[in-house]
């Protein structure tokens, strides 16, 4: 994407989803090698953790029809029902949750500090100034308080509006925010906006623009679902048996071979989307003008 006038960005229409995306694709086409370094810097050790888990998580033991309704002999009609679940059962489930806890917090962070390395990577790249992913996660460390800081302010509020999520306005708010919140990276990153404004700015940046936002969204997320949800299930489904591995394990192997190409493609999208939106509010000159020191690179 090229750095458009401001009058001119103000009189043309927007690109819609499908042109960001494509945008998206033809960026992470020039620059898949660095993309994919950058996320395989945190990703591969993060999948392997994931694998880890996956294979020590406790076994559940069976639930069987004599357990579920254990009914004493009775005498008339009164049957009485006996609880279902044994300790057995409480242990495992509470070790699977709380393993599943644990994958997503590390998931949700590991995304948004990939997405802010991507974003510096971008960012630099455009401006004729490469640079490594080494080099773009220690620009987000000198960043760590307003990355972790906003992650923490966004993550808090996601974790109520998920709680509000069986009531149609708790519904509402969380897709809507889910939108309206996705700039963040870039906003502590490219802005240099402390942690508890990067929400606000990312949240102005979409607002007359939330529909475009959420169809970018949406495209690339069923992209990656299809792509990289599914093969990894089938292919372990079907290989597991005649390769005698556990399906956890090569479940996550697939899984890490397929991130590496793919989840480069969400943090590329969202920064596209970040560049066009912030050309139509203040637009930086050729030599980076309007960014933070860390998207400038001194």
């Amino acid at each position: 994407m090229s750095t458009v006038p401001h009058s001119d960005v103000a009189d043309e229409r927007p690109p819609d989803a499908a042109a960001l995306l494509k945008d998206a694709l033809r960026l992470y086409g020039r620059n898949a090698p660095v993309f994919i370094a950058t996320v395989a810097l945190l990703n591969v050790p993060l999948q392997l953790l994931t694998i880890a888990l996956n294979l020590t998580a406790p076994r559940i033991p069976p639930l069987t029809v004599l357990l579920l309704l254990h009914l004493p002999s009775t005498q008339g009609s009164t049957v009485t029902l006996t609880h279902p679940l044994t300790s057995a059962h409480i242990t495992a489930f509470a070790g699977i949750g709380g393993r599943a806890v644990v994958g997503l917090i590390l998931s949700s962070l590991v995304g948004v500090l990939t997405t802010a390395a991507l974003a510096v990577v971008i960012t630099r790249q455009r401006a004729g100034r490469p640079v490594t992913p080494l080099a773009a996660y220690r620009a987000v460390v000198e960043r760590r308080r307003a990355v972790l800081v906003a992650f923490l302010w966004a993550g808090l509020r996601f974790v109520v509006l998920f709680l509000l999520c069986p009531t149609i306005l708790g519904l509402v708010l969380f897709i809507y925010f889910l939108v309206a919140w996705a700039l963040i990276p870039q906003a502590v990153m490219l802005e240099g906006s402390g942690g508890g404004a990067a929400s606000k700015r990312s949240r102005l940046l979409i607002t007359g623009h939330w529909q475009r936002a959420s169809n970018l969204f949406v495209l690339v997320v069923v992209l990656v679902l299809v792509v990289i949800g599914l093969p990894p299930v089938i292919l372990a489904a079907l290989l597991a048996h005649p390769l005698g591995l556990p399906a956890p394990l090569l479940q996550g192997l697939f899984g890490i071979l397929l991130a590496l190409f793919i989840q480069p493609l969400a943090a590329a999208a969202t920064t596209v989307l970040y560049l066009d939106l912030t050309a139509r509010h203040t637009v930086p000159d050729s030599s980076g003008a309007g960014l933070s020191p860390v998207a400038q690179g001194t």
